[in-house]
């Protein structure tokens, strides 16, 4: 392996030979392994996790699938199943202030961090994660 190019939660990132060991959440989109050679393998991955350790490197997801493998058309069934399930409405938030970062998001195209700040203060759940205070 050359290189590895992988869809990280906050962007792209690559990963070399005697990369240090990491640990990193991986986001759905496209996957590239780079042989020595000068060839690209290509795969779709779902969330999931990254481990490199020991020049080696683990990835863990819900699903992948080689990108020359992928049926079109079952792709497009899914999508649609997933679209009518609402998988991919925003959810809403217990807060009554308006607009929410994701109404802000839509009309900008980016949401302020005031209004990330504002949306994971007003939920509960997200809390400990961000270690607000209450």
């Amino acid at each position: 392996m050359a290189s590895i190019r992988v869809p990280g939660t906050d962007g792209f990132f690559g990963i070399l030979p005697n990369h240090a060991p990491m640990l990193a959440a991986v986001g759905a989109g496209p996957l590239s392994i780079h042989d020595t050679a000068g060839r690209i393998e290509n795969m779709f991955i779902a969330d999931g996790f990254l481990e490199v350790r020991n020049n080696k490197v683990r990835v863990v997801v819900d699903s992948g699938e080689p990108v020359t493998e992928i049926d079109l058309k079952r792709a497009e069934e899914a999508e649609t199943r997933a679209r009518s399930a609402s998988l991919w409405a925003p959810r809403e938030t217990s807060t009554s202030r308006a607009p929410s970062s994701r109404s802000a998001a839509r009309s900008s195209g980016r949401p302020s961090p005031a209004s990330i700040a504002a949306d994971v203060a007003a939920n509960p759940h997200l809390r400990g994660a961000a270690r607000i205070p209450q």
